[in-house]
């Protein structure tokens, strides 16, 4: 809020970028916004001319094209990398390549979108451009089916689609074919996933964000609104190692961070000395965490010489 106002509503994802900054989806504002990492609202698109209709979740192709759910418009809508709006994939509908309410969506390493859809209970996968291809999650004789499927991610050749009914994470192939559970216990109100560096999963679960190894079935907890409460659809790792939660229920986007991390400073090095234009001095500075990883996205509000 600023001033008793809203600046967006009940966010819903968020996907990180390599300048530090973070895509928002605020699904109650029909909206994405882009914030840096002084929480600065620096870009806010929405969509086409008529708008997006209850936008819900995003993800980024290797060409920097970012896709958007829209849960009440029945679609995904492209942009390309600076927010601009290119096209639609889908339409309302239950006929093949159509969504009644698509929510969680992810792209895989080989750039084939992977779409839930809540209404019809299937995840529709789409080819990098746009074609659709097929749909998997029916019942069958050795999968339950699904109740109701929420976040999914994409590793390798693997795509794991979370039920929050059932409470268990669901392994597929890329073409489909069911491989059984990934994890079975643990999870208490299971929404948004993000994949990790290490084959590890994130999870959205209620107030807690969850690190789960999907290979060994262990479920971790690692972050959690405390007494604050609220209810995390998404949660996602940051260029700066935080982690940035979407807190749907208090409508703003939760910066976590290790305590040891907060408590132990910054190094801060002057690379160089510019006064080839006295009494203008330019300084080149490189700012590292701890463990010595660089921290982008600061601006001059973070400086005081």
């Amino acid at each position: 809020k600023q001033e008793g106002q809203f600046l967006y509503r009940q966010p819903t994802s968020l996907l990180p970028q390599k300048d530090g900054s973070v895509w928002v989806v605020a699904y109650g504002s029909n909206e994405i916004l882009r914030i840096d990492v002084n929480g600065v609202i620096k870009q806010r698109i929405r969509g086409p001319l008529n708008g997006f209709d209850r936008p819900y979740d995003i993800a980024q192709s290797s060409d920097g094209r970012l896709f958007v759910s829209e849960y009440r418009g029945g679609r995904v809508s492209v942009l390309d990398g600076r927010g601009n709006w290119k096209s639609y994939i889908g339409s309302k509908g239950r006929g093949p390549g159509q969504f009644i309410g698509p929510q969680n969506i992810c792209i895989d390493g080989e750039d084939y979108l992977y779409v839930v859809d809540f209404g019809t209970l299937r995840i529709s996968k789409f080819s990098p451009d746009g074609t659709f291809l097929f749909s998997f999650g029916a019942k069958g004789y050795d999968f339950p089916g699904f109740r109701a499927p929420t976040g999914i991610a994409a590793i390798d050749s693997i795509v794991y689609v979370v039920d929050q009914i059932d409470k268990v994470i669901y392994r597929f192939d890329k073409n489909g074919n069911y491989l059984g559970p990934a994890v079975q216990d643990g999870l208490v109100s299971p929404e948004g996933m993000r994949p990790l560096r290490d084959g590890k999963l994130l999870v959205a679960d209620g107030s807690r964000i969850l690190m789960v190894s999907p290979e060994m079935g262990y479920v971790q907890p690692i972050g959690s609104l405390g007494n604050a409460g609220g209810r995390i659809l998404t949660a996602d790792v940051d260029q700066n190692g935080s982690i940035a939660a979407a807190n749907f229920q208090a409508e703003e986007v939760t910066i976590l961070n290790r305590t040891e991390d907060m408590a132990s400073g910054l190094f801060v090095q002057i690379e160089r000395v510019i006064a080839d234009k006295f009494p203008l001095v330019t300084l080149e500075v490189q700012v590292q965490d701890r463990h010595r990883r660089p921290i982008v996205g600061l601006d001059g509000r973070n400086f005081l010489i």
